[in-house]
């Protein structure tokens, strides 16, 4: 028979190993923004890159986090990621 800080302690262990084989599905794409990155397990963070000719807009993130949300699920963080055209693409000519 195992003890009750055994029990405890496996409890955890199997907890710890579950969380770290979750895998998210596939990241939220973004317009105008690529990514390079094969796993999505739990932990994992994807950066963006804004495509030429578009920089990431103002107080935007560049990337999203595979997260834990309730000890059993996970999911990609909340954190918004925009790709706005660069100013010199809005440029015009006026000549």
């Amino acid at each position: 028979m195992y003890t009750p800080f055994v029990k405890s302690y496996l409890a955890e262990f199997i907890l710890f190993f579950v969380t770290q084989v979750l895998i998210c599905e596939d990241p939220p794409e973004v317009a105008h923004a690529t990514f390079h990155h094969q796993t999505w397990h739990n932990g994992t963070t994807v950066i963006y890159s804004c495509e030429q000719g578009y920089r990431l807009a103002d107080n935007m993130a560049n990337n999203r986090t595979c997260t834990l949300i309730d000890g059993y699920h996970v999911d990609w963080s909340r954190e918004e990621v925009k790709c706005s055209p660069s100013k010199s693409k809005n440029m015009t000519n006026n000549n």
